[in-house]
């Protein structure tokens, strides 16, 4: 469960909203410019979410960033200033409702976030806007405010437009770029497309559809990786669900698999993954019952905490 974001966020949301009137999102007359501090917050999340959302927050508060990384800290113009245009408006927006999803905590922004996601479904439609740098950016900004669109529907226990939200992220992508292009950050973000998707059809009972989707999002991740955990963890869930379609050996080979890539042994994943495939071996080898119950025992005592 999301954890909800302290309260201090809401008031400045609407003082952030009270300095910015509200200006017609298909108007869009002029080419947009993203503002630098906006633009090195994003390239920010995908390394420190943590560390990009006290930036974001700083910029909007004016207060001083005690928590930027070096390396954009100089880049980043301190000021008492609200956002200038309706295009940093929107992806400031969108900055705040990835960073809630990626620090953990509840989409508060849930209202901005709908009129960023008509805003830049709105300047792909712009003439002036089809060619050059600024298009490929809107375009990903685009596809980005469907996933995490997405995200707010699922918190929200809308399961169908959740769905639908991921899949229309998926198709931005795949109408405005090559599959050549789908590298660095966007691969990034395709693995995590895929494995959204692959989570919600595991949690329908449908495995033949999260197999899929996993092993898609297992092919973005290889490009351009998600966490240190994030290929073995997805060569786990694949083990699972061909578990629950009773295909025994491709369920020990991701498993195996999924042990051969686990960076380290000190972690939940590895635990789970552990315990798993010892129910999988008693269920599956003919393994003693005392050898697996002093197995589980064993990896009981490694939890984190109780509730682990």
């Amino acid at each position: 469960m999301k954890r909800w974001f302290p309260i201090a966020i809401l008031v400045w949301m609407l003082a952030f909203s009270a300095c910015n009137p509200r200006i017609e999102t298909q108007n869009v007359a002029f080419l947009p410019h993203a503002d630098a501090a906006l633009q090195a917050v994003d390239s920010l999340m995908w390394r420190q979410p943590d560390s990009a959302l006290a930036v974001l927050l700083d910029y909007w508060a004016g207060r001083d960033a005690l928590h930027a990384s070096p390396d954009i800290a100089d880049s980043l113009q301190r000021r008492n200033h609200c956002v200038s245009t309706t295009f940093d408006d929107h992806y400031a927006h969108l900055l705040l409702a990835e960073l809630l999803y990626k620090n953990d905590y509840e989409q508060t922004n849930r209202e901005e976030l709908l009129k960023a996601v008509v805003y830049f479904d709105s300047i792909m439609q712009v003439p002036e806007l089809v060619e050059g740098p600024s298009f490929i950016r809107n375009a990903f900004l685009a596809s980005r405010t469907h996933y995490i669109n997405g995200v707010g529907y699922y918190e929200k226990d809308s399961i169908v437009q959740a769905c639908a939200e991921y899949l229309k992220a998926s198709e931005v992508m795949a109408e405005h770029f090559e599959e050549k292009e789908l590298v660095g950050k966007k691969a990034q973000f395709m693995a995590y497309i895929y494995n959204r998707l692959g989570d919600m059809f595991e949690e329908q009972l449908l495995a033949e559809p999260a197999i899929a989707c996993y092993k898609q999002a297992l092919f973005y991740c290889r490009r351009e990786s998600t966490s240190k955990y994030g290929i073995p963890v997805l060569l786990y869930r694949l083990g699972i669900q061909y578990d629950i379609v009773d295909q025994k050996d491709s369920t020990a080979f991701y498993y195996d698999e999924a042990l051969a890539n686990m960076p380290d042994f000190d972690n939940i994943h590895y635990r789970d993954l552990m315990v798993n495939k010892i129910v999988f071996a008693f269920y599956n080898l003919d393994y003693s019952t005392n050898s697996i119950i002093e197995s589980l025992k064993y990896y009981v005592t490694l939890s984190a905490d109780e509730e682990e």
